[in-house]
């Protein structure tokens, strides 16, 4: 999870561009939901476009959190949170993140989930100790909620709202829908066509703030017609760690889902995988239906906002705030910032005070930088840099 929207505060690269564990094996199971009808109304959290749900597992009475996330086939539940509600691990599985990292991980077996009225049985769940500083940690404490939980209802969902409509029956009503075709019963693949290319298989990820990902290999397919904006990134984050990467962007453009023009930015990365994410779903309301392997895309019901940037990203390692993205040619290239280059204070907000908060990364970007029009980044030697947020000038690929 995924989980960019520096994406909405800076510029098109993820800070989670998925929380998906999108490779696994045969031995993952559907979890069994145990009493249908269910017709229910469930509250959640949205965080930068993600939605942020509260289950119980087993017998305990606490509410966890966990990110509905249709891009993980797979539940994990945070380690700490395993070993206090006392989940017992019961083998372990090859998995894969959304940056291509593969770890074997301990699985344990959850008797009992509930989601809202919804009651699953036999959920099988990842067992996963996320990274130090990890923003899945501090988006949603206990977990992922993976699609094998979520496809055996219809989920309605409206852009930006704290609700979510979940119901064994159809949620249609009397809307107009683009009825899409969702392949899959693991994890929902769309079709996505861009500049007159198809691209099947492209994974549907409630869990990323990211637009469309694709793989770097089918840049020279539009390279030589389109005006591209190209940055090194190390911001990238699924649930194992980052990568850096270097990502050629499209950016403000639209691509094709269904009969439907949608808006997006378009990322060209080196990871192996297709998905789009909510960076580019978000604005629209939907109805996920897992059972029918049908995405039903309404109306746009909030502008999905052109993206710029500052140029860069400034990211955290222990006690060093730098650069961990940065736009090749942009205006904080332009003015001598250099990728990973250690920074004493953006905004006046030193690492120290980041280390000082709890989820202080997220924090700072979040309330520190998201609103801003202006940026002040203070070097190590003393430099002050202004930069202004700006869409970003996107030129042809040499």
């Amino acid at each position: 999870m995924n989980v960019k929207n520096l994406l909405l505060l800076f510029c098109s690269t993820a800070l989670l561009s998925s929380c998906g564990l999108f490779s696994s094996s045969s031995l993952i199971r559907k979890a069994e939901l145990v009493n249908e009808p269910v017709n229910d109304t469930i509250h959640a959290k949205n965080i930068m476009g993600l939605y942020i749900v509260y289950v119980k597992i087993d017998d305990h009475e606490e509410p966890l959190e966990f990110i509905f996330d249709t891009g993980a086939n797979l539940t994990v539940i945070n380690k700490k949170t395993a070993d206090r509600l006392g989940l017992e691990v019961s083998g372990d599985l090859n998995l894969g993140d959304s940056q291509g990292q593969r770890n074997r991980i301990p699985l344990t077996m959850i008797n009992q989930l509930k989601l809202g009225e919804g009651v699953y049985e036999n959920v099988i769940a990842a067992v996963i100790q996320f990274p130090e500083n990890s923003t899945v940690e501090c988006i949603a404490t206990d977990g992922i909620l993976g699609y094998h939980v979520i496809r055996q209802m219809q989920w309605a969902i409206h852009p930006g709202d704290t609700l979510l409509v979940g119901s064994t029956e159809s949620l249609l009503g009397d809307r107009t829908y683009d009825a899409i075709p969702m392949a899959g019963w693991k994890a929902p693949l769309l079709q996505v066509n861009f500049k007159g290319i198809g691209y099947r298989n492209v994974l549907f990820d409630s869990g990323s703030t990211g637009g469309l990902d694709i793989e770097q290999k089918y840049l020279s397919k539009i390279s030589d017609s389109i005006p591209v904006v190209v940055e090194i990134d190390g911001t990238s984050q699924g649930v194992f760690g980052n990568n850096i990467d270097t990502v050629v962007t499209v950016r403000n453009t639209a691509i094709e889902i269904g009969n439907s023009s949608v808006p997006s930015d378009v990322d060209f990365s080196q990871t192996n995988s297709r998905k789009v994410g909510m960076r580019t779903m978000g604005s629209y309301h939907m109805i996920i239906d897992g059972q029918a392997e049908k995405l039903y895309l309404g109306e746009m019901e909030t502008e999905n906002s052109r993206t710029r940037s500052f140029g860069l990203i400034p990211g955290i390692s222990d006690s060093t705030l730098y650069v961990s993205s940065l736009e090749i040619d942009g205006q904080a290239a332009d003015k001598g910032i250099q990728f990973l280059q250690a920074l004493e204070s953006v905004n006046g907000v030193t690492a120290a005070d980041i280390n000082s908060m709890e989820c202080g990364y997220l924090n700072f970007i979040l309330e520190v930088v998201r609103n801003a029009e202006q940026i002040e980044l203070v070097t190590k030697n003393g430099d002050r840099i202004t930069l202004e947020r700006e869409e970003s000038e996107a030129k042809m690929l040499d």
